[in-house]
């Protein structure tokens, strides 16, 4: 899942395995929880990586890999860990410096590039394109089946007009790459935002 050329998740790769690899079409491992993963090893993500030009990784959950894999090839890496559904007004604004001062594309990643990783995307999608709520939970699960999760969606309405005067009153970032996209991002109107109202209304939550 990506916001134009700007932020990319996916799930933490690790270094270390526990058992023997699945063998199919791939040769794919598996995590502690029986799901497959690549690793760095593999040298599945940096050409990926930069491909997409992602120049920054920034990994929120505790350490499965080592960070050197992807720094020797000249892709920086950053830990941010936070532990919890639901992150701070504190630790959003430092995610968002780290991403808005990147030159780059960024990827980022929790445990499975669901929760934790699409709120924080999420976040910046608010602040630096006007993406109502609404739209960034759909836009999520669009893109990674799963993402937002429990109170995560309740803390995203929560905190959309709070980006939305934040964005306004700072000029945007420049887009990575910019020479492939000269598309201008669209403005937040007071349609959108009835249409957001309307969709927590259909929930019954409160608007």
């Amino acid at each position: 899942m990506f916001v134009r050329s700007f932020v990319r998740s996916f799930s933490s790769p690790l270094s270390l395995h526990p058992g023997p690899p699945f063998y199919g079409v791939l040769d794919v491992r598996a995590d502690e929880d029986g799901k497959p993963t690549y690793t760095p090893e593999d040298s599945h993500y940096v050409p990926v990586f930069k491909k997409l030009g992602v120049t920054l990784l920034v990994r929120l959950n505790e350490k499965q890999h080592d960070g050197d894999m992807f720094t020797r090839d000249g892709i920086k890496h950053v830990d941010l860990y936070f532990d919890g559904p639901c992150p701070s007004r504190e630790f959003i604004q430092k995610f968002l410096g780290i991403v808005e001062n990147e030159p780059g594309a960024v990827a980022v990643h929790c445990k499975a590039g669901l929760g934790m990783t699409g709120t924080l995307i999420g976040a910046f999608a608010m602040k630096h394109f006007q993406f109502p709520a609404a739209y960034c939970i759909g836009w999520n699960r669009i893109c990674r089946p799963g993402s937002v999760v429990g109170p995560q969606q309740h803390f995203m309405f929560e905190i959309q007009d709070e980006l939305f005067q934040s964005g306004a009153s700072e000029s945007r970032p420049p887009l990575p790459n910019a020479e492939h996209s000269k598309e201008q991002p669209t403005g937040h109107d007071d349609s959108e935002r009835r249409r957001t109202k309307n969709f927590q209304s259909e929930r019954g939550e409160q608007t």
